[in-house]
Protein backbone atom coordinates (compact mmCIF):
# COMPACT_ATOMS: atom_id res chain seq x y z
CA UNK A 1 0.00 0.00 0.00
CA UNK A 2 2.88 2.49 0.99
CA UNK A 3 4.61 1.80 -2.48
CA UNK A 4 1.68 2.38 -4.01
CA UNK A 5 1.00 5.73 -2.65
CA UNK A 6 4.61 6.81 -2.82
CA UNK A 7 4.52 5.92 -6.82
CA UNK A 8 1.42 8.04 -7.02
CA UNK A 9 2.71 10.82 -5.07
CA UNK A 10 5.80 10.68 -7.29
CA UNK A 11 3.68 10.96 -10.51
CA UNK A 12 1.85 13.59 -9.37
CA UNK A 13 5.34 15.29 -8.27
CA UNK A 14 6.97 14.85 -11.44
CA UNK A 15 4.35 14.12 -14.51
CA UNK A 16 7.20 14.13 -16.86
CA UNK A 17 8.49 10.82 -15.37
CA UNK A 18 5.32 8.98 -15.42
CA UNK A 19 5.28 7.55 -19.28
CA UNK A 20 8.71 6.40 -18.30
CA UNK A 21 8.16 4.79 -15.60
CA UNK A 22 4.87 3.16 -16.77
CA UNK A 23 7.32 1.47 -19.77
CA UNK A 24 8.67 -0.69 -17.33
CA UNK A 25 10.96 -3.78 -18.92
CA UNK A 26 9.37 -6.77 -20.19
CA UNK A 27 10.00 -10.61 -19.83
CA UNK A 28 11.70 -11.35 -22.93
CA UNK A 29 14.00 -7.91 -22.61
CA UNK A 30 15.04 -9.38 -18.89
CA UNK A 31 15.83 -13.06 -20.46
CA UNK A 32 18.23 -11.52 -23.20
CA UNK A 33 19.31 -9.40 -20.90
CA UNK A 34 20.25 -12.23 -18.35
CA UNK A 35 21.90 -14.07 -21.15
CA UNK A 36 24.08 -11.40 -21.98
CA UNK A 37 25.47 -11.23 -18.85
CA UNK A 38 26.14 -14.56 -18.12
CA UNK A 39 28.07 -15.19 -21.19
CA UNK A 40 30.12 -12.35 -19.80
CA UNK A 41 30.46 -14.22 -16.72
CA UNK A 42 30.94 -17.35 -17.68
CA UNK A 43 32.30 -17.29 -20.72
CA UNK A 44 32.23 -21.31 -22.34
CA UNK A 45 28.66 -22.05 -20.30
CA UNK A 46 25.90 -22.75 -22.46
CA UNK A 47 22.17 -21.91 -20.85
CA UNK A 48 20.00 -24.81 -21.80
CA UNK A 49 16.71 -23.24 -20.41
CA UNK A 50 15.48 -19.69 -18.56
CA UNK A 51 12.48 -20.17 -16.50
CA UNK A 52 10.39 -17.21 -15.05
CA UNK A 53 9.44 -18.30 -11.48
CA UNK A 54 6.81 -15.54 -10.10
CA UNK A 55 6.06 -12.13 -11.26
CA UNK A 56 8.21 -9.45 -11.42
CA UNK A 57 8.30 -6.96 -8.91
CA UNK A 58 8.41 -3.02 -8.52
CA UNK A 59 11.45 -2.49 -5.35
CA UNK A 60 11.42 1.20 -3.70
CA UNK A 61 13.88 2.15 -1.76
CA UNK A 62 14.40 5.72 -0.01
CA UNK A 63 17.09 7.99 -1.88
CA UNK A 64 20.18 9.39 -0.07
CA UNK A 65 20.17 12.16 -2.60
CA UNK A 66 19.35 15.63 -1.68
CA UNK A 67 16.18 15.61 -4.67
CA UNK A 68 14.52 13.00 -1.95
CA UNK A 69 13.58 11.11 -5.19
CA UNK A 70 13.10 7.28 -4.34
CA UNK A 71 14.85 4.36 -5.99
CA UNK A 72 12.74 2.81 -8.40
CA UNK A 73 13.88 -0.53 -9.17
CA UNK A 74 11.98 -3.69 -11.21
CA UNK A 75 13.45 -7.05 -10.26
CA UNK A 76 12.73 -10.63 -12.74
CA UNK A 77 13.15 -13.43 -11.00
CA UNK A 78 14.55 -17.31 -13.28
CA UNK A 79 15.40 -20.45 -12.81
CA UNK A 80 18.55 -20.73 -15.37
CA UNK A 81 19.71 -24.61 -16.22
CA UNK A 82 23.05 -24.70 -18.04
CA UNK A 83 25.88 -26.74 -18.93
CA UNK A 84 29.32 -25.77 -17.67
CA UNK A 85 32.36 -25.24 -19.75
CA UNK A 86 33.11 -28.83 -17.39
CA UNK A 87 30.16 -30.75 -18.35
CA UNK A 88 28.38 -30.56 -15.48
CA UNK A 89 24.62 -29.55 -15.52
CA UNK A 90 23.52 -26.52 -13.09
CA UNK A 91 20.36 -25.15 -11.98
CA UNK A 92 20.13 -21.58 -10.57
CA UNK A 93 18.28 -19.20 -9.49
CA UNK A 94 19.06 -15.82 -11.07
CA UNK A 95 17.46 -12.25 -10.17
CA UNK A 96 17.61 -9.48 -13.29
CA UNK A 97 17.31 -5.97 -11.53
CA UNK A 98 16.01 -2.74 -14.20
CA UNK A 99 16.87 0.80 -11.71
CA UNK A 100 14.55 3.60 -13.26
CA UNK A 101 16.66 6.79 -13.86
CA UNK A 102 15.37 9.92 -14.94
CA UNK A 103 15.91 11.37 -18.55
CA UNK A 104 17.04 7.11 -19.41
CA UNK A 105 13.83 5.12 -18.31
CA UNK A 106 14.90 1.48 -16.97
CA UNK A 107 18.26 0.68 -17.33
CA UNK A 108 19.74 -2.87 -16.17
CA UNK A 109 21.34 -2.17 -12.95
CA UNK A 110 21.98 -5.88 -11.36
CA UNK A 111 22.48 -9.75 -11.57
CA UNK A 112 21.87 -11.84 -8.65
CA UNK A 113 22.60 -15.30 -7.98
CA UNK A 114 21.78 -17.88 -5.41
CA UNK A 115 23.62 -21.62 -4.49
CA UNK A 116 23.50 -23.68 -8.09
CA UNK A 117 22.51 -26.70 -7.84
CA UNK A 118 24.10 -29.72 -9.79
CA UNK A 119 21.90 -31.76 -12.16
CA UNK A 120 24.07 -33.68 -13.87
CA UNK A 121 27.58 -34.57 -14.26
CA UNK A 122 29.42 -35.17 -17.38
CA UNK A 123 28.67 -38.95 -18.29
CA UNK A 124 26.04 -39.09 -15.48
CA UNK A 125 22.86 -38.06 -17.25
CA UNK A 126 19.53 -38.45 -15.42
CA UNK A 127 16.92 -41.94 -16.81
CA UNK A 128 14.73 -41.01 -19.17
CA UNK A 129 11.13 -39.64 -18.25
CA UNK A 130 9.73 -43.33 -19.15
CA UNK A 131 12.34 -44.93 -17.08
CA UNK A 132 11.67 -42.55 -14.12
CA UNK A 133 8.33 -43.57 -14.26
CA UNK A 134 8.79 -47.37 -15.19
CA UNK A 135 11.49 -48.23 -11.96
CA UNK A 136 9.26 -45.89 -9.36
CA UNK A 137 6.10 -47.58 -10.43
CA UNK A 138 7.84 -50.98 -9.30
CA UNK A 139 8.99 -49.54 -6.60
CA UNK A 140 5.22 -48.83 -5.51
CA UNK A 141 3.98 -52.24 -6.30
CA UNK A 142 6.77 -53.70 -4.52
CA UNK A 143 5.69 -51.61 -1.65
CA UNK A 144 1.88 -51.38 -1.87
CA UNK A 145 1.18 -54.85 -3.55
CA UNK A 146 0.79 -56.14 -7.02
CA UNK A 147 -2.54 -56.29 -7.09
CA UNK A 148 -2.80 -52.52 -6.59
CA UNK A 149 -3.12 -50.34 -10.00
CA UNK A 150 -1.26 -47.13 -10.05
CA UNK A 151 -3.15 -44.74 -11.42
CA UNK A 152 -1.06 -41.53 -11.58
CA UNK A 153 2.87 -40.76 -10.46
CA UNK A 154 3.59 -36.92 -10.34
CA UNK A 155 7.66 -35.92 -9.47
CA UNK A 156 9.44 -32.84 -9.64
CA UNK A 157 12.79 -32.10 -11.20
CA UNK A 158 15.56 -34.22 -9.59
CA UNK A 159 18.57 -33.49 -7.57
CA UNK A 160 21.52 -35.07 -8.72
CA UNK A 161 23.90 -36.72 -5.94
CA UNK A 162 27.16 -39.38 -5.48
CA UNK A 163 27.98 -41.81 -3.20
CA UNK A 164 32.00 -42.48 -3.46
CA UNK A 165 34.08 -45.39 -1.70
CA UNK A 166 37.22 -46.78 -2.58
CA UNK A 167 35.78 -49.94 -3.92
CA UNK A 168 32.81 -48.23 -5.77
CA UNK A 169 31.09 -45.27 -7.59
CA UNK A 170 27.30 -44.67 -6.84
CA UNK A 171 25.30 -41.76 -8.26
CA UNK A 172 21.65 -40.95 -8.12
CA UNK A 173 18.91 -38.77 -8.96
CA UNK A 174 16.18 -37.73 -5.57
CA UNK A 175 12.61 -37.11 -6.86
CA UNK A 176 10.33 -35.64 -4.86
CA UNK A 177 6.39 -35.96 -5.46
CA UNK A 178 2.87 -37.85 -5.18
CA UNK A 179 1.80 -40.77 -6.68
CA UNK A 180 -2.02 -42.22 -6.77
CA UNK A 181 -3.01 -45.83 -6.85
CA UNK A 182 -6.23 -47.80 -6.59
CA UNK A 183 -7.59 -50.99 -5.75
CA UNK A 184 -11.37 -52.53 -7.23
CA UNK A 185 -12.51 -49.21 -6.10
CA UNK A 186 -10.93 -47.62 -3.97
CA UNK A 187 -8.53 -44.77 -4.42
CA UNK A 188 -5.58 -43.87 -2.73
CA UNK A 189 -3.39 -40.81 -2.80
CA UNK A 190 0.15 -40.62 -1.54
CA UNK A 191 1.75 -37.44 -1.36
CA UNK A 192 5.31 -36.03 0.11
CA UNK A 193 7.09 -39.28 -1.06
CA UNK A 194 11.24 -38.97 -1.84
CA UNK A 195 12.31 -41.80 -3.55
CA UNK A 196 15.74 -41.85 -5.28
CA UNK A 197 17.27 -43.80 -8.36
CA UNK A 198 20.37 -45.15 -7.86
CA UNK A 199 22.95 -46.25 -10.39
CA UNK A 200 25.99 -48.28 -9.97
CA UNK A 201 29.03 -46.89 -11.93
CA UNK A 202 29.30 -48.88 -15.28
CA UNK A 203 25.90 -50.68 -14.52
CA UNK A 204 23.15 -50.20 -17.48
CA UNK A 205 20.20 -50.95 -14.60
CA UNK A 206 18.51 -48.07 -12.03
CA UNK A 207 17.19 -48.81 -8.76
CA UNK A 208 14.97 -47.34 -6.76
CA UNK A 209 15.56 -46.45 -3.05
CA UNK A 210 12.99 -44.44 -0.51
CA UNK A 211 14.31 -41.79 1.94
CA UNK A 212 10.59 -40.97 2.43
CA UNK A 213 7.53 -42.88 1.50
CA UNK A 214 5.14 -40.29 2.20
CA UNK A 215 1.89 -40.06 3.72
CA UNK A 216 -1.34 -42.20 2.00
CA UNK A 217 -4.46 -41.22 2.27
CA UNK A 218 -8.41 -42.16 0.71
CA UNK A 219 -9.14 -40.30 -2.25
CA UNK A 220 -12.18 -39.81 -0.30
CA UNK A 221 -11.42 -37.90 2.70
Amino acid sequence: MYLAIGVILLFICRPSIFAQIAGTPDEEKAKKELQIQWSKKFPGDKILEVQATGKPKLIEKASNEESGNPDLRYKFSFFVTSRKKEGQTTKTPVGVIYQFVRERGWVFADMGMARSVVVTEPGKEPPSKDEVYQVVEEAILEEKGKSKTVEAIRLKEPEFGQNLTPTKEQFWFRYEGEYEFSENTNKTICTDIVVRLVKDQGSANWKAEWDDRGRCKSADE
